[in-house]
């Protein structure tokens, strides 16, 4: 459900009010912000500064570490960044990051070549006749093809309820729940038989921890939805952003890999990253297009009397399952007793309820608060299996016999 919505078009007064209109300021990356930031205004007539054309490096720059951050953040991106950041690339750092990209598209106005200044902020110097015209041309020719065309935010909204990782079960069915395997696969060979439950949920970060190997192990069951045509459901972790950006070193060059490299921890490029080193250009992408098509952001079970939201990080309110807000439920706050005494407050009243692993209490206690059941393991050594059935929880932890 990441989202990236990408506006084309030479009116850009038409997309500041559209991005006003649909309630997206607060996550459109304006450009023209930084660059003016940046820029020293040319004076060209009395009282009357505006900006020159140039996208220097140091914008560039900065831009791509905004851009970066906020597609690592999981939520809702929309950018105007017209020939300086091209669609490829955005299009590129969307397989990374896991993001499905939108076009929002305004057509040329009749009368855009004889009055620019019509259609663009006041604080941008007159382009030339002949740059204008390149610009017309240059979009005239561009093709969209199959990609998703949206009018307003909503289009975004229908797209993903069509989509929507939702399960049925009954009342009387077995579901097992499983934690953070962090690379233990000798405990993920301890569980229960699978086919044995109705349905499956593993909570997500596969990678790094104490077992040599089993990351990638893991990982390759993860990534290929393993048993997800029957009755498993896998969920991405926030350390399978780790990864993401590592195969994402193999898919970009310039600026980008470089704003890239430097927000991959060192400890993951000491340790995990070794299992993954033989993976080419082609591999990346084609391994990162596998953990688009089958790690779910989260997943919604029904089982006739209750309403299960499972995510790997837990949900303050369920509305944050929103495609605005979507990346929380995998990169969320690690105060987890306060997201989810919040939760429990929230839908006290309600038949809702959320499963989570990611942050531990203090205190390890899983059902601490009424409304949420939270499966992470004391430590990286273990692993955490609930099963649930007719309401009530059987919870115990898998560990290695010494």
């Amino acid at each position: 459900m990441k989202s990236l919505v990408i506006l084309k078009g030479l009116d850009r007064k038409a997309k500041l009010k559209w991005i006003e209109k649909e309630g997206l300021t607060n996550y459109f990356l304006d450009l023209d912000i930084l660059r003016r930031m940046y820029s020293m205004p040319d004076l060209v007539c009395p009282e009357k500064e505006v900006l020159g054309k140039s996208f220097g490096s140091v914008v560039r720059r900065n831009y791509l570490d905004i851009l970066l951050t906020r597609l690592g953040k999981g939520c809702l991106v929309v950018v105007d960044v017209c020939d300086e950041i091209t669609d490829s690339l955005l299009e590129t750092l969307a397989l990374i990051f896991g993001y499905t990209t939108f076009y929002a598209v305004w057509n040329i106005p009749q009368d855009y070549l004889g009055k620019p200044r019509k259609y663009n902020p006041e604080y941008y110097a007159m382009p030339k006749r002949s740059e204008m015209e390149k610009k017309v041309t240059e979009f005239l020719n561009l093709q969209l093809g199959s990609k998703n065309i949206i009018s307003s935010f909503s289009d975004i909204i229908e797209y993903w309820k069509d989509r929507e990782p939702r399960y049925k079960v009954d009342w009387e069915d077995t579901v097992l729940h499983v934690s953070d395997l962090h690379s233990n696969h000798a405990l993920y060979k301890k569980l229960p038989r699978l086919k044995d439950y109705k349905l499956v949920v593993f909570h997500g970060d596969y990678i790094d921890g104490p077992e040599k190997g089993g990351s990638k192990t893991l990982m390759g069951l993860a990534k290929n939805g393993m048993g997800s045509k029957n009755n498993v459901v896998w969920l991405e972790g926030n350390h399978e952003l780790r990864l993401r950006k590592f195969l994402g070193l193999n898919l970009l060059k310039g600026d980008a890999l470089e704003t890239l490299r430097g927000m991959i921890p060192q400890d993951f490029m000491r340790t995990t990253a070794s299992e993954f080193s033989d993976l080419d250009y082609e591999r990346s992408k084609a391994y990162l297009e596998a953990m688009n098509k089958n790690l779910k952001m989260y997943a919604v079970i029904e089982d006739g009397r209750n309403l299960y939201i499972c995510t790997h990080s837990g949900l303050t309110f369920p509305d944050i399952i929103d495609p605005r807000y979507i990346g929380n439920v995998i990169y969320g706050n690690r105060e987890m007793a306060r997201v989810d005494k919040n939760f429990t407050d929230f839908t006290k009243d309600t038949n809702i309820y959320s499963i989570h692993a990611h942050c531990k209490y203090n205190d390890w206690n899983p059902t601490k608060f009424k409304k949420v059941v939270n499966l992470d393991p004391k430590d990286e050594t273990k692993i955490v299996c609930g099963e649930r059935k007719k309401g009530e929880w059987n919870i115990w932890e898998i560990e290695n016999s010494k």
